[in-house]
């Protein structure tokens, strides 16, 4: 009886190891996320707006996922994020671009196990290089980690 125990308990621990395993091995270290929408609305009807650029706000999560301390850096303030526009034939229609000036400071961030790093960004998007109805991604990189979401351009002439 006891033998019969001892061996129940070792495959029960066996099986919650080979759990956690595969969960591991499915849950990413680090899970970027983005509040993009699923609809961006451009208005280019006369007079244009702000010379049909939509600035899109947006809220970047990086939680980690791992079992240690995340450091995060980036050579400048101005390398923390950046950004792509992708059509639905893998074309980039749009990149973020630096400013011409840049403070040279590096930047270092640390996050705990379990714990989320989270930034506000601005997103500049030429409304004019977006067809209506036309499906696009929205590729976000944060410290280097990346994340996508689909959207719809939403453009009115």
């Amino acid at each position: 009886m006891i033998e019969w125990k001892r061996a129940t308990l070792l495959l029960s621990i066996g099986s919650l190891v080979a759990a956690a395993s595969a969960l591991a091995a499915i849950l990413p270290d680090v899970e970027v996320k983005t509040n993009f929408p699923a609809e961006l609305h451009v208005n280019l009807m006369p007079p244009v707006q702000n010379n049909g650029f939509v600035d899109q706000k947006i809220h970047a999560t990086l939680k980690n996922n791992s079992g240690k301390e995340l450091v995060l850096t980036a050579a400048t303030p101005c390398d923390v994020s950046s950004w792509q526009i992708i059509d639905s034939s893998g074309a980039v229609k749009q990149v973020s671009v630096k400013p011409e000036i840049c403070i040279q400071q590096f930047v270092t961030e640390k996050v705990e196990p379990g714990k989320t790093y989270a930034r506000d960004d601005v997103v500049h998007i030429d409304g004019k290089k977006l067809t209506d109805g036309s499906s696009y991604k929205f590729r976000y990189k944060l410290f280097g980690y990346e994340t996508e979401s689909n959207f719809t351009a939403v453009v009115t002439h």
